[in-house]
């Protein structure tokens, strides 16, 4: 599946992508609210400058992951692989965070 196939996926989901494959997809900019990503794999993903508040994450795998300036506020990151994942500058204010893996 391409990046643009998976925007659209994205797109015509809505908020519902419990254990979605999306690897490697540029999400660079987007708008990600408010979304169950439960055991989504998001791994090598562009998340830059994108809102991603309210979104559960638990157990969401982020390896590699691009999150420059992503906005995660009230976000749900319970349980995720962070491991090499670029947080430079990102938004983590009222966070629900534990048992990050590094692996």
């Amino acid at each position: 599946m391409t990046t643009e196939e998976k925007k659209e996926l994205f797109i015509k989901l809505g908020k519902e992508l419990f254990n979605c494959d999306m690897t490697g997809t540029d999400f660079t900019n987007s708008k990600i609210t408010n979304t169950n990503l439960r055991h989504a794999d998001l791994s090598d993903s562009n998340l830059e400058r994108s809102y991603i508040k309210c979104a559960d994450l638990y157990k969401a795998d982020l390896k590699k992951a691009i999150l420059h300036q992503a906005d995660l506020q009230f976000a749900d990151l319970t349980n995720i692989n962070l491991f090499n994942a670029y947080l430079k500058n990102a938004v983590l204010s009222h966070i629900t965070i534990k048992d990050i893996k590094e692996k």
